[in-house]
């Protein structure tokens, strides 16, 4: 657990959760964090990174038509051997989401580390195993 200290008062927190499997071609999304009362709304975020924290790219980010969509994506198969990891920037009660519009998530700038930004812990992304491929455990072989 990380403590928030925004202007109001300190909240108990937890890290934002990957759901899923980081593996090629597999959806995973964001369990936002949970803020004690002060969040009401949660920029998600999936990145992708070289190191955890290092030279990311941003997979998932909010999108300005669907909103609530803004934290699932398909992981891609470039990601494959890069870190992933979850963010959450908890929006503070009176404070509006403003900012320049993306089209793309990956043309969003990857979101600064530190402060009120919670991050998952990072994994792996594997490389998924393609139907019609043999390996040695393949009957026949």
């Amino acid at each position: 657990m990380a403590v928030l200290t925004w202007p109001a008062s300190a909240g108990a927190v937890d890290q934002p959760t990957l759901v899923g499997t980081p593996t090629v071609g597999a959806t995973v999304s964001v369990r936002p964090s949970e803020v004690s009362d002060r969040a009401q709304l949660h920029e998600l975020r999936i990145e992708a990174c070289r190191a955890p924290g290092v030279d990311c790219v941003t997979l998932s980010a909010p999108d300005p038509y669907a909103l609530a969509d803004h934290g699932t994506v398909v992981i891609p198969g470039w990601a494959a051997g890069r870190y992933i990891q979850a963010l959450d920037d908890p929006v503070r009660p009176g404070e509006w989401l403003a900012g320049p519009v993306y089209l793309q998530p990956e043309a969003a700038p990857p979101l600064t580390r530190g402060g009120d930004v919670l991050v998952s812990p990072p994994l792996v992304v594997t490389s998924a195993v393609r139907p019609g491929l043999y390996s040695a455990f393949s009957p026949g072989l």
